[in-house]
């Protein structure tokens, strides 16, 4: 009878389990269902950034303008960041979408709410058709600074004073040579108005442009009794090289003159519009040195140099380099 205890000899195969074909529930297990749920992931996946592209879409946030609900006033605050992010230079230029806010905006013109979320939304549009860098923001702007029948409407009509300047501004940095006589003449119509803040803003709407009667326009201007209807004429004659805007440049550059300054009721405010008008004065007068190199700004100079002493840090500063750049520009005559 054998030893049961007696060593035996192994052979290296004895130590590994038999190899046997895997089974089709071993498969499933190993590759379907993992496959399955990757697959599950990538769609999941692609079906949230799908989302998230509609979520994004400029030309959805302009769909959900329509309707006075809270959405579209969400969707207005969306809109005015894809006017101002990457996807503004393909926005700005589409052509239907410009068509579509302006759209909106006739119709809410035509609705004629004057509660102040109906106001405040045209307002929006105003300046929302503005950022647009296509002429068919044109007529929806002009038509919104044509329009009031109470009172309340004049902040729309504002409002597309600076939409049409800023398309304006746009359009001629596309093309040079771009005019339009539709807008030129929304401008000088509401530059006539008996509101104050109406006239300033169309001057400097007017002072924009490169068109005659534009020009002819701000000329008349230089007379309007409202200071700042005034300045901005002066200013954007001054851009284009209109030695007529020197007297209320000088107007504007007195360190003492208080007339544009009655309307603001308290100190700190008073000092910001000081030196507002003192540096756009400044501006205007290196413009026009810029401009026309045969204008006569001998009356300036001791204006500029009194303001080099301005106990404001700004209005000092500005007046500096305007001194210099007359001082170069002498130089240069002699």
């Amino acid at each position: 009878m054998s030893d049961p205890h007696a060593s035996k000899t192994f052979a290296p195969d004895d130590a590994l389990p038999p190899v046997e074909p895997p089974s089709a529930g071993f498969l499933v297990q190993l590759f379907v269902i993992p496959g399955v749920i990757v697959t599950i992931i990538v769609v999941v996946w692609l079906l949230f950034h799908w989302l998230a592209a509609m979520g994004n879409d400029p030309r959805e946030y302009v769909r959900k303008l329509r309707g006075n609900n809270e959405v579209r006033w969400q969707a207005a605050v969306n809109l005015a960041g894809a006017l101002h992010g990457q996807a503004a230079e393909d926005i700005t230029r589409d052509r239907e979408v410009a068509d579509e806010l302006g759209q909106i905006l006739d119709e809410e013109i035509k609705a004629g709410s004057l509660d102040e979320r109906p106001i405040n939304m045209r307002i929006y549009l105003c300046r929302a058709l503005g950022e647009f860098r296509v002429d068919a923001a044109i007529a929806p702007l002009v038509r919104a600074l044509s329009t009031q029948r109470d009172e309340a409407e004049i902040a729309v009509r504002r409002a597309a004073v600076h939409g049409l300047a800023s398309l304006a501004a746009n359009l001629k940095k596309a093309d040079p040579s771009w005019r339009s006589p539709e807008l030129v003449a929304a401008l000088i119509t509401a530059s006539k108005s008996n509101d104050d803040l109406l006239r300033s803003e169309s001057a400097f709407a007017l002072g924009v442009l490169d068109d005659p009667r534009a020009l002819e326009r701000l000329d008349a201007m230089l007379d309007d009794p409202h200071p700042d209807a005034r300045f901005n004429a002066a200013t954007g004659l001054a851009r284009h090289g209109k030695p007529t805007a020197l007297p209320v440049l000088l107007e504007m550059v007195d360190r003492d003159q208080t007339l544009a300054l009655k309307e603001e009721t308290s100190e700190d405010n008073r000092k910001q519009k000081q030196i507002i008008v003192n540096v756009n004065g400044l501006h205007g007068i290196e413009e026009l040195a810029k401009t026309d190199a045969t204008a006569d700004l001998s009356k300036a100079e001791p204006a500029v140099e009194k303001l080099t002493k301005s106990d404001l840090p700004e209005v000092r500063e500005n007046a500096l380099r305007v001194r210099d750049a007359l001082a170069h520009r002498g130089v240069e005559a002699k």
